[in-house]
């Protein structure tokens, strides 16, 4: 609340803001850390009161998160909803919707993915809500919410960790189909580093749950 208050005096006062950048654990398939979108905002993009709201609504992002993760569900909700930009909104209602994922706000996080207008940022949070509810047990739900993720690299990953979720419940033919999707669907990824990864990401549940045979496969396609 009190960073929430010193940005809003700031850019009552027209002052240009700028915070330092985090690193975050993401939700998903391996302990990966990403950096956080930069907080910062120089006038050699935007100018004038242009660029101060910009830094501004960047900064309550930055605060819905952190409300997110601390559980504070109407706080983060009213703070983004101080957000008038489109992408930075889409972008905050992610984040949030990512943090409430990961701390068991299932419900909350279905209702916030709900209102993300932009593919990549819902893709990101329906990603964070599949492996919640993975986690939770809801397979079926799961499967369900993979039906929804376009974009390639996302659903190998998730397709990983459903075949180790189902081979740890001894359903090894939907372990089996779910591995040789994400062979399949390798090819859609752009790049060979980036299809390295998305492999790499969806091998590694089956190698830590010990499945090394059902790796195998994934790891001779990364080669």
């Amino acid at each position: 609340q009190a960073a929430l208050n010193a940005f809003g005096e700031a850019n009552s006062k027209g002052v240009l803001m700028q915070t330092v950048s985090r690193r975050t654990t993401a939700i998903g398939f391996r302990r990966q850390t990403i950096d956080m979108r930069s907080l910062s905002v120089t006038a050699s993009s935007l100018s004038g009161a242009r660029a101060i709201r910009a830094s501004f609504e960047t900064a309550l992002g930055a605060v819905a998160q952190f409300q997110a993760e601390a559980g504070l569900v109407d706080e983060a909700l009213a703070t983004t909803a101080l957000i008038d930009d489109a992408w930075t909104l889409a972008q905050t209602l992610s984040q949030v919707a990512q943090a409430f994922a990961k701390t068991g706000r299932i419900a909350d996080a279905e209702k916030v993915v709900a209102k993300i207008g932009f593919a990549m940022p819902k893709t990101q949070a329906l990603r964070a809500l599949a492996v919640s509810r993975v986690y939770c047990g809801e397979m079926q739900v799961a499967e369900e919410i993979l039906k929804n993720i376009s974009a390639p690299a996302d659903r190998i990953a998730l397709q990983g960790l459903l075949a180790a979720a189902w081979a740890l419940r001894n359903e090894s033919g939907r372990a089996q189909v779910r591995i040789t999707e994400c062979i399949k669907n390798v090819n859609d990824v752009v790049g060979a580093r980036a299809r390295f990864q998305a492999l790499l990401s969806a091998g590694e549940p089956l190698l830590n749950a010990g499945f090394r045979q059902m790796a195998e496969p994934l790891a001779r396609e990364a080669d």
